[in-house]
C-alpha cells in the first residue's frame, strides 16, 4: 500500500496530494468538471482519512452516483472541529 507523510498518490480517478501542510483530494466527475477537497493536515491520521475518503470518491464514480454533500457530510462528521475551522475548501 502507501506510507504515512507521502506527498502524492492516485486512487482510481481521484488524486491526493499534498499542499501547504494538507492533504487535498482532486478528481474530474462528471466530465469536464474538476473537484478539490482540502481534507487534512499532514500526519499520519490525515494520510489515513485522505486515503479512505479517496477510495469512497473512487468507489461512487466507478457506480456513476457521487453525491458530494454526501461525502462532506460524512467528512464533517468524522473530522476534529479544528480542521474545519482552518479553511477546509470544496471549488468546482
Amino acid at each position: 500500500m502507501y506510507s504515512n507523510n507521502q506527498s502524492k498518490t492516485k486512487i482510481g480517478k481521484v488524486s491526493i496530494r499534498l499542499k501547504a501542510s494538507n492533504y487535498q483530494l482532486r478528481w474530474t466527475y462528471p466530465q469536464g468538471k474538476r473537484h478539490e477537497i482540502s481534507i487534512a493536515q499532514n500526519d499520519g491520521e490525515g494520510w489515513s482519512e485522505a486515503t479512505r475518503v479517496a477510495k469512497m470518491i473512487n468507489r461512487d464514480i466507478t457506480l456513476d452516483d457521487l453525491d458530494l454533500t454526501q461525502i462532506l457530510h460524512l467528512i464533517r462528521q468524522k473530522s476534529k472541529p479544528s480542521l474545519f475551522s482552518q479553511g477546509i475548501t470544496v471549488s468546482n
